[in-house]
C-alpha cells in the first residue's frame, strides 16, 4: 500500500517543489532516509540530533531549496528538474557558506561552474542507485524507502536497463514505420485511410522518443464521417505496444470516440485487437496475437505475414468503428 500510495502521487506531485516537499517529509519521517540523504552530498557531516531541514528559506533575492542548520553549522541543497537556471556563486553567497557546504541535484549531468571550486554535485540518479542498496531491520521504514524510490524514479524520469542493446533489430523500427505509413494509404470496402500531419499536440512531433508512430485520416463511405487517429508502437518496455488510438478532442477522434462512449452493447476483445479503452484523453486498440510476446509468434511470421498480420489488426479495429457508425444511423432512423 506504501508503495502504491508513492506511485499514485508522482502522477499528480510531479515538479521540483513537490519533490522537495517530499523529500522534507521523508527526512521528517526516516532517520534512515535524512542520513542517507545528507551524506550524499556531505560525507562527513556529523548529524546532530537537534538538526532542523528548512524548506525555501529566503534571504537576499535567493531562496533555496533547504536550508540545513547542524550544531551550529549551515549547509544548503538546491534542487532541479529539467531547470537550467542555476545558482551558483549566488545563494551560497547570500548564505555565506562554503561551495564544500552546497549542495546541488538535478536530473541532469551538471558541470562544476568554475575550475577549482567544490560545489557537492549531484545527480537523482545516483541517489536512486543508493537508495536501491539500502536494506533496514525496520520493515515499515524500508517500505517508505522504497516507495519513495518509486515516486522518485517517475518523478525524475530515471530508467534502467538491464540488458545489453542489439543494434541491428533497430531497423525493424524503421520497417514498422515505413510500412504504417503503407497502410495508412488505402480504399477498404468501407473505409478509406490516408496520411495525416498537423502541428498539434497529437502530432508524433509532441511525443517522447520512447514512441514511434503514423497520424492518419479515416473516411466511412457513404457519408460524411471523418475522424483523425494515430498508430504506432510503445517501445519503453521489452514487449512493445502496437496500438491505434483516437483523441477524445475536436477536429481529432472525438466522433469516433462518441461512438464508443454512446453504445449500447458491450464492446469485446477481437480477434487482433483488445477492446477499446480510455486513456490520457484517447480511446486506444491494442494489438493482440494471442501470445505473451511477439518471440512466440509474431517475431516467427514471415515479413508478408506480419504485414497482412497488422493490417488485420487495423483493419479489425476500423471496421467495428464502421459497425458502431451503421448502428447509430439505424438509431437515428428509428
Amino acid at each position: 500500500m506504501i508503495k502504491d500510495f508513492f506511485e499514485n502521487i508522482s502522477y499528480r506531485l510531479d515538479n521540483e517543489n513537490d519533490l522537495s516537499d517530499i523529500v522534507w517529509a521523508m527526512c521528517y519521517t526516516s532517520p534512515a532516509f535524512k542520513e542517507v540523504f545528507l551524506r550524499f552530498f556531505f560525507p562527513n557531516i556529523n548529524i546532530s540530533s537537534d538538526i532542523e531541514i528548512e524548506r525555501e528559506v529566503a534571504k537576499d533575492d535567493s531562496r533555496p531549496d533547504f536550508v540545513i542548520h547542524n550544531d551550529g553549522e549551515l549547509y544548503l541543497i538546491e534542487n532541479k528538474i529539467d531547470d537550467r537556471n542555476h545558482h551558483f556563486n549566488q545563494y551560497d553567497k547570500a548564505f555565506e557558506v562554503e561551495p564544500e557546504k552546497f549542495g546541488y541535484i538535478a536530473n541532469y549531468l551538471i558541470p562544476q561552474p568554475e575550475p577549482g571550486k567544490t560545489y557537492q554535485i549531484r545527480t537523482w540518479e545516483a541517489f536512486y542507485n543508493l537508495l536501491e542498496t539500502i536494506h533496514l531491520e525496520d520493515e515499515q521504514e524500508q517500505a517508505f524507502i522504497d516507495g519513495f524510490g518509486i515516486y522518485l524514479k517517475s518523478v525524475c524520469r530515471i530508467i534502467e536497463f538491464n540488458k545489453p542493446m542489439n543494434i541491428e533489430g533497430i531497423y525493424s523500427l524503421y520497417q514498422f514505420v515505413e510500412i504504417l505509413n503503407k497502410l495508412c494509404r488505402r480504399e477498404e470496402e468501407h473505409f478509406i485511410l490516408d496520411i495525416y500531419n498537423k502541428d498539434r499536440r497529437y502530432d508524433n512531433t509532441y511525443v517522447d522518443h520512447s514512441v514511434a508512430g503514423i497520424n492518419f485520416e479515416l473516411k466511412l463511405k457513404d457519408s460524411d464521417f471523418q475522424a483523425w487517429g494515430w498508430i504506432g508502437i510503445y517501445f519503453s518496455e521489452e514487449i512493445p505496444t502496437i496500438c491505434m488510438g483516437f483523441n477524445d478532442t475536436e477536429n481529432w477522434g472525438k466522433s469516433v470516440c462518441d461512438l464508443i462512449r454512446n453504445t449500447k452493447s458491450e464492446i469485446e476483445d477481437g480477434q487482433l485487437c483488445t477492446a477499446p479503452y480510455l486513456e490520457d484523453g484517447a480511446y486506444w486498440f491494442n494489438f493482440v496475437d494471442g501470445k505473451d510476446t511477439y518471440e512466440e509468434c509474431f517475431n516467427k511470421l514471415a515479413l508478408n505475414e506480419q504485414i497482412n498480420q497488422i493490417k488485420a489488426f487495423m483493419d479489425e479495429v476500423l471496421n467495428l468503428i464502421y459497425g458502431l457508425f451503421v448502428a447509430r444511423l439505424s438509431q437515428v432512423h428509428r
